[in-house]
């Protein structure tokens, strides 16, 4: 079993990739929102709008992840949960961190499952909850607020 101090570093390192995935995609967001967009061909347009869709869904759903070899926003709050109780750091709770796991799930539900099924993945079964790009700039503001949020309580510890 690693050390408290062990387990820091990890979440430290972890939360510095999570930190760089999602600034990246912020400038991104940046660029498509304010990039002047008069001077281009509805074709071009559509396909620079696609793209970013695209992108920002995959970058989402990335933060999400679960899976042995990922490292994800989700993943770093399932250890801090499990792992609240019982390294010192009074200001990690629980319930505070059931509250932003929660908020994760959501948008799992919305966005997740679409990336999944109809990026990801030429699916067959039925779904139909479509995903905008309103949908992916909450999830987008959701996930910096969080990342903020440990990465602060992280590296206040050190």
């Amino acid at each position: 079993m690693r050390s408290q101090k062990q387990e820091l570093k990890k979440w430290q390192e972890w939360i510095d990739i999570i930190q760089q995935d999602l600034n990246k995609q912020l400038k991104y967001h940046e660029i498509y929102r304010h990039y002047p967009k008069r001077d281009m061909q509805q074709e071009f347009l559509e396909f620079v709008d696609d793209c970013y869709f695209i992108q920002t869904a995959i970058s989402v759903r990335r933060q999400i992840g679960t899976q042995k070899d990922e490292i994800s926003l989700m993943k770093l709050l399932l250890q801090l949960h499990y792992a609240a109780d019982k390294i010192n750091m009074p200001e990690l709770t629980q319930n505070r961190v059931e509250s932003d796991i929660s908020k994760l799930n959501e948008i799992e539900h919305q966005v997740g499952l679409y990336v999944d099924r109809k990026i990801a993945h030429l699916d067959r079964r039925e779904y139909d909850q479509e995903c905008r790009i309103s949908d992916l700039e909450r999830a987008l503001k959701t996930l910096y607020e969080i990342i903020t949020k440990y990465y602060e309580l992280l590296y206040r510890k050190n």
